[in-house]
């Protein structure tokens, strides 16, 4: 496993949003600002150097987004634990593979074969953004038991029942 980036992304994250499609055809995005935000997570991306360490063709990747979101003002109606109403995880997470897409890290976000994501509140410690770690997996990190998954079905199998479900 080596490490491809670890940055910081200052900023108000943004979801991917849901694909709207209106009444003449038209296709738009419903999360307003997700444009900006997504081309300010590609421009920290491209900032990295040594773009030599991007994910190859032949491995897979592993990413972490840690998301840290303005307070919602219902917070304390929820304990200030999370808030209802606050972003989904799997559309912040969405929005910043797009972005990583972009930018070349990867070929293409299939490759993502492990992920972990948090949300939290920013405070006057930690600033709204989003932290994010990628990792390149060769197909031995990628091994179960010992054995590189070459087969996608085996790979189930393996995953569902265990090393001897896979003959």
């Amino acid at each position: 496993m080596r490490r491809v980036i670890d940055v910081f992304v200052p900023g108000i994250p943004v979801t991917k949003g849901s694909v709207n499609v209106g009444r003449q055809g038209q296709v738009r995005q419903a999360a307003r600002g997700y444009a900006a935000w997504s081309d300010a997570v590609r421009r920290a991306c491209d900032l990295v150097e040594n773009r030599k360490m991007a994910v190859q063709r032949d491995e897979g990747a592993m990413i972490r987004c840690r998301f840290w979101v303005p307070v919602d003002s219902n917070a304390d109606v929820y304990g200030g634990i999370w808030a209802p109403g606050a972003r989904d995880g799997d559309k912040l997470d969405r929005a910043v593979w797009d972005a990583v897409t972009r930018a070349g890290l990867w070929q293409d976000d299939a490759q993502v074969v492990e992920w972990a994501g948090s949300r939290r509140w920013a405070d006057t410690e930690r600033v709204p953004g989003v932290h994010i770690g990628v990792w390149a997996l060769s197909p031995d990190d990628m091994a179960w038991d010992g054995a590189p998954v070459v087969d996608s079905r085996k790979a189930y199998r393996r995953a569902m029942y265990g090393a001897e479900a896979t003959g």
